[in-house]
């Protein structure tokens, strides 16, 4: 990522749907190379999905500030999460070993039974690769023993299967935002009527007037910028620093702000 980052990612001739295109071709492969064998635990989930939404906000140049969700991000690129990535390959890889030859060291080692005597080491992860697996063939209906005999005996049906399972995790429904766009809008108008409110009325009592010089309104201008980012982009005042604000123009101000 940090070589591609001046030559493409920073690059200006180039747009967002073709950066797009080179992560989820040179990034993606490398990051997911040998997922089919991985046990993921909570930990290496938890990386492999900010690693990929950091990469995508890092492409586009989003900020924090820019209050963009994961959802939205994904929406926008038409990718998916990392992890819906990673839960598509175990199964065929179970398939594939399930139609081995029976002398061979895959297919002996996934069929056989561990001895009761045997303790999970300390520290090694709770859960092996054969109980995710069989958390992904509970959701299509199977079980390990019924998946494995239908990968022996009916393997067209078996690909079909987490076919199916596949594309249902491909087109995941990802929940409409506009309501929570929606919230978020009303939310900062409240908030700016509010500052308009209770600045009005201390303009309305002289207190502004006599006290608060370009200076602090410069603070202050600046303290809204950095709060509401989407709703003053156009707002730019410049007051000099020396030069007391009037009555007439801390109305005109307040009055004028809901409408950029």
């Amino acid at each position: 990522m940090d070589s591609l980052y001046h030559g493409v990612w920073c690059c200006c001739y180039l747009y967002g749907r073709a950066k797009v295109r080179v992560f989820r071709s040179l990034v993606l492969p490398v990051l997911l190379y040998g997922c089919e064998t991985w046990t993921v635990t909570k930990d290496l989930r938890l990386r492999r999905y900010s690693f990929g939404t950091r990469s995508l906000r890092r492409i586009l140049g989003s900020r924090w500030s820019d209050f963009v969700s994961n959802e939205l991000l994904l929406r926008e690129t038409r990718m998916r999460f990392v992890t819906c990535i990673v839960r598509e390959h175990p199964l065929p890889l179970y398939g594939h070993v399930a139609r081995f030859p029976d002398a061979d060291p895959a297919h002996q080692i996934l069929s056989a039974k561990e001895s009761h005597e045997w303790r999970r080491p300390m520290g090694r992860t709770r859960a092996s690769w054969l109980q995710q697996v069989d958390l992904h063939l509970k959701e299509m209906g199977m079980g390990l023993a019924s998946a494995w005999g239908m990968a022996r005996r009916r393997p067209l049906e078996y690909r079909e299967k987490w076919t199916q399972q596949r594309a249902v995790l491909a087109h995941a429904p990802i929940p409409d935002l506009n309501q929570q766009c929606l919230l978020l809008s009303f939310l900062y108008l409240s908030m700016i009527s509010s500052c308009n409110a209770l600045f009005l009325m201390f303009t309305l009592n002289g207190i502004i007037s006599s006290f608060v010089s370009g200076r602090y309104f410069i603070v202050f201008s600046d303290y809204f910028w950095f709060m509401f980012p989407r709703i003053f982009w156009n707002w730019d005042i410049k007051v000099f620093a020396d030069v007391p604000v009037d009555y007439f123009t801390n109305s005109v101000l307040l009055l004028c702000v809901p409408l950029f």
